[in-house]
C-alpha cells in the first residue's frame, strides 16, 4: 500500500504561489495554420491561472464538505487587478501586488477537445511577493519563467522548506523552456510533486514512467503523482509502493484547469489529514470532472456525492 504522508495538524492556511490570468477561450473548427483562417464559433472569458484555478478548487472541496472542521485559509502570492481581486473573494489576497494589467491566455480549443494556448504577460510586472512563514505551500512550475529564478523562487523556496514548510511543486507544460537543475532542486525539496506523463520524461530524461518517478523521489521527494489524462494517475511512494488509478468517467468538453483542479484535490486531501490513495481517488475524479466545465454549483454537489462514496 502507498505510504502515509501526514501533517501534525490541519494547517490554518494553504500558501498558493502561482500566477493569475485572464483566459479567453475560443472554440475553433481547428486550429489556425499559414494562410488558413480559423474562425472561431464561441468566445468566453474567465479567470485562470494556475493559483486562481487551484483556489477555486480548493473552495469547492471546502464547500462540498472535505474538512472535518473550519477548512484553511487561501492566501494567494500573485499579482491580481482590481477584477480578480473582486472574482477570489474566498482567498486572503492582502500579499497580492496590485497592478493594471495582469497577463492573459487565448485559448483555441477544438472540437475534439484539442488545445492550443498562446499567453501573454505584461513585461512591468512587479517582483512576485512570497510567504516568510508557511505549514503548506503550493508552487507551480511557470513560476521559473521569472527573471532570476534561482534568486527570486527557489531561494525562498529552499529556506520555507527549511523552517519546516510542506510544497506541493506542480510541473508545467513549459518545462522545456525552464532550467532543468533548478526543477530538480525544487523537486527534490517537494514533500508532493505532480506532473505529466511528458513533464517527467523531459525532467529526467527517461522513457518510463518508473524511471522518471524513482529519479524524483532518490532526489528527496516524499511522494510523485503521475498525471495521465484519459489514462488515469500513478502514485510512486519514497517507500517503494506505487498505485494506480483509471480515470473517472466523464464526458470531456474542455480540459483547461484539469490539471490545477487534480493539484487541489491532493492539496485539500493533505490539508485534511487523508493519506495518498484516498488523494489519488479524489485527484482523478476532481481531474475529469474539471474537464466538463459546469457550474461551480453541480459541482460541488457532485463533490460531496464523491466525498460520500470515498469515505470522508
Amino acid at each position: 500500500m502507498p505510504g502515509q504522508l501526514t501533517i501534525p495538524e490541519q494547517p490554518t492556511a494553504i500558501d498558493l504561489i502561482g500566477d493569475v490570468a485572464w483566459d479567453t477561450h475560443l472554440t475553433v473548427p481547428h486550429l489556425p495554420t499559414p494562410g488558413r483562417e480559423a474562425r472561431a464559433t464561441s468566445r468566453s472569458r474567465r479567470l485562470g491561472g494556475t493559483a486562481a484555478q487551484v483556489a477555486r478548487w480548493l473552495h469547492l472541496l471546502a464547500q462540498a464538505g472535505l474538512y472535518p472542521s473550519a477548512p484553511p485559509e487561501i492566501r494567494l502570492w500573485t499579482s491580481l487587478d482590481a477584477t480578480a481581486v473582486g472574482e477570489l473573494a474566498f482567498c486572503d489576497t492582502s500579499a497580492c501586488a496590485l497592478v493594471a494589467q495582469i497577463g492573459e491566455v487565448f485559448v483555441l480549443t477544438e472540437p475534439d477537445g484539442e488545445k492550443a494556448m498562446i499567453s501573454f504577460v505584461p513585461p512591468d510586472l512587479p517582483l512576485r511577493p512570497l510567504p516568510a512563514q508557511s505549514t503548506l505551500f503550493y508552487l507551480s512550475a511557470y513560476t521559473l519563467l521569472a527573471p532570476d529564478a534561482e534568486r527570486q523562487i527557489v531561494g525562498p523556496c529552499e529556506r520555507l522548506v527549511k523552517k519546516g514548510a510542506r510544497m506541493v511543486f506542480d510541473l508545467a507544460p513549459l518545462v522545456q523552456h525552464m532550467d532543468r537543475q533548478l526543477l530538480r532542486r525544487l523537486v527534490g525539496l517537494a514533500y508532493i510533486a505532480l506532473g505529466n506523463e511528458e513533464e517527467w520524461s523531459y525532467l529526467f530524461q527517461a522513457r518510463q514512467n518508473k524511471a522518471a518517478a524513482q529519479a524524483a523521489l532518490a532526489l528527496g521527494a516524499g511522494s510523485v503523482y503521475l498525471k495521465r489524462g484519459a489514462k488515469g494517475s500513478i502514485l510512486f511512494c519514497a517507500n517503494g509502493s506505487s498505485a494506480g488509478t483509471e480515470a473517472a468517467p466523464s464526458v470531456p468538453v474542455n480540459t483547461t484547469g484539469a490539471g490545477d483542479a487534480y493539484t487541489a484535490a491532493i492539496l485539500a486531501a493533505f490539508a485534511a489529514g487523508r493519506n495518498d490513495h484516498w488523494a489519488l481517488q479524489l485527484a482523478t475524479y476532481c481531474g475529469a470532472l474539471q474537464t466538463e466545465q459546469r457550474a461551480d454549483a453541480e459541482n460541488i454537489a457532485m463533490l460531496h456525492s464523491a466525498l460520500v462514496s470515498l469515505g470522508k
